[in-house]
């Protein structure tokens, strides 16, 4: 099955308490957003697409990797999952394993157990039990889709009905929303 890994890079980390775009800040030594493209990179994926805002960070992001802008993301993260399944769909893939740019402890692995959930229209990393990303999403609910809003995925968890396939994953997927998570993470250990 033909699968996009879809990482949403173009909020404006509005929560994060300054006008600097988080995903450049230092975690550990790299930009934040490093980290799950990199998981991206070691996955098995024909392409991997960066939605990005305002700031393209193309200095960022690898060469290999599709970048996707959206000019509306002041509508929210729907908007940029929105921008990311249009390009699937025109070219002709069945489903878009998505990700966010805040979240470093995402595994390649984890990308890969979803990639590869054949029978499931949604699928979930589980992390002790608690859904989390990255999140597959079959080319039939991408209709069911919000188109604004900072809502993505989730928003089908409740309303569609499907069997929605959980994975458990090793780790966590915890993201980084403000500087006191920066902070907080960055002192302890995986």
């Amino acid at each position: 099955m033909k699968a996009l890994g879809l990482i949403l890079a173009a909020g404006n980390s509005s929560r994060f308490g300054n006008s600097k775009n988080k995903l450049r800040e230092n975690f550990r030594g790299k930009p934040l957003i490093s980290y799950v493209l990199e998981a991206a990179k070691n996955a098995d994926f024909e392409d991997v697409a960066v939605v990005v805002g305002k700031d393209q960070m193309l200095d960022l992001i690898p060469q290999d990797f599709t970048i996707l802008e959206n000019s509306s993301s002041e509508l929210g993260l729907a908007s940029s999952l929105r921008v990311g399944v249009d390009y699937a769909f025109r070219f002709g893939y069945e489903s878009v394993i998505v990700a966010l740019g805040d979240m470093p402890f995402i595994s390649s692995l984890a990308f890969e157990k979803i990639r590869v959930a054949e029978d499931a229209s949604i699928a979930v990393c589980t992390y002790n039990g608690v859904r989390g990303h990255p999140v597959k999403l079959g080319k039939d609910v991408w209709f069911l889709l919000p188109i604004s809003g900072d809502v993505g995925a989730k928003s089908l968890f409740d309303y569609d009905g499907r069997n929605i396939v959980e994975i458990e994953c090793d780790g966590n997927c915890i993201d980084i929303d403000t500087e006191e998570d920066l902070k907080e993470w960055n002192l302890k250990t995986k």
